[in-house]
């Protein structure tokens, strides 16, 4: 039985609004950004069966059939109907083992708080996770290998803090109480932290944009500021140079890993080998390659844990701060 969780919503870059001759948008909604990590999902679950002893099969009869158990968590849909979402998810996968002339059911679990999946977790009812570094930090459980995201040159994401050249904005500090446009996508699930870090308690007043129009709101002077990963910012920057022109980059983040494939650590045997070798060879399929355009990777590669550390250590030395600042507010 093999059992996975999925947390993820892909990224998109969108292009600028006509007003300032962009170029043609590159961005979906982001429903087709969540079909992208159900498509993926469903790849890589087709890929495993592929994997799975004949014999197994032949002995349970043409009847039975083998049990795929699917889970993602609540937050992870975005705005995605839950019924909606797991029904795509169904659809999609059965489609693909169809394709194949393999016989599975897929059976899809929704969570609605982390503890759920950690519960399953210490049950070994999952065995693989896609999700944040945040969320892999919250379950508490260390992996031994770790799939990441790669555009083929880098595994780490970095974030710019946008303001105008004459908003006469200095310091992330100065953005208190404002309007700061923050990307959408789950490259960007450390983007608020990172703003937070920045802002040290001095919180701008935040809302999500597609990444196109977060760099738009400070070019009309909509938002005093946007945080985008710094090669959205340079794609938009490409379509339109006047954009550069008039914005600047206040701070750039550290390299991040904002997101993680990883396996349970205790699980072992053929079935785990297998999915490995699926994750890493998912780009060298026509359909792979496909799933991943979406997600505007070139490949998946694994790593050692410690490759995690110094996204690790910045989490963990945010939260801590925080939790100094909690204790401070509560004593004065």
């Amino acid at each position: 039985m093999m059992a996975w969780a999925v947390l993820a919503e892909g990224d998109r870059v969108a292009g600028c609004g006509a007003s300032v001759r962009p170029g043609p948008r590159r961005v979906a909604a982001g429903a087709r950004l969540t079909r992208g990590v159900i498509v993926l999902l469903a790849v890589c679950v087709a890929c495993l069966i592929v994997e799975t002893e004949p014999a197994a099969a032949s002995a349970v009869g043409t009847e039975a059939r083998e049990v795929v158990r699917i889970a993602t968590t609540r937050s992870s849909l975005g705005r995605i109907n839950r019924n909606d979402a797991v029904a795509a998810i169904r659809g999609w996968g059965e489609a693909i083992l169809r394709e194949r002339g393999l016989s599975a059911r897929l059976e899809v679990e929704v969570f609605d708080a982390l503890e759920g999946i950690r519960a399953a977790m210490r049950q070994q009812r999952v065995d693989a996770l896609s999700l944040t570094t945040q969320e892999y930090l919250d379950i508490g459980f260390e992996a031994d290998r770790v799939f990441l995201q790669s555009d083929g040159a880098q595994v780490h994401s970095r974030y710019v803090l946008l303001v105008r050249r004459d908003g006469g904005v200095a310091t992330p500090a100065a953005l208190a109480g404002r309007p700061v446009s923050i990307a959408e996508g789950l490259r960007m699930s450390l983007a608020q932290t990172w703003l937070n870090a920045l802002s040290a308690g001095q919180a701008p007043a935040v809302q999500t944009e597609e990444p196109g129009k977060a760099v738009l709101r400070v070019f009309f002077r909509q938002s005093a500021g946007a945080v985008v990963l710094q090669e959205a910012f340079d794609l938009v920057c490409e379509m339109n140079p006047q954009i550069r022109k008039e914005l600047t980059v206040l701070r750039t983040s550290p390299p991040l890993v904002p997101t993680l494939f990883v396996l349970r650590p205790d699980w072992q045997g053929p079935n785990r080998v297998a999915l490995e070798e699926m994750l890493e060879r998912l780009h060298l399929s026509v359909a792979g390659q496909q799933v991943m355009t979406l997600f505007q990777g070139a490949r998946l590669e694994a790593h050692p844990p410690s490759v995690m550390e110094d996204t690790i250590s910045f989490l963990r030395q945010y939260r801590e701060g925080w939790r100094r600042s909690r204790a401070k507010a509560a004593n004065e």
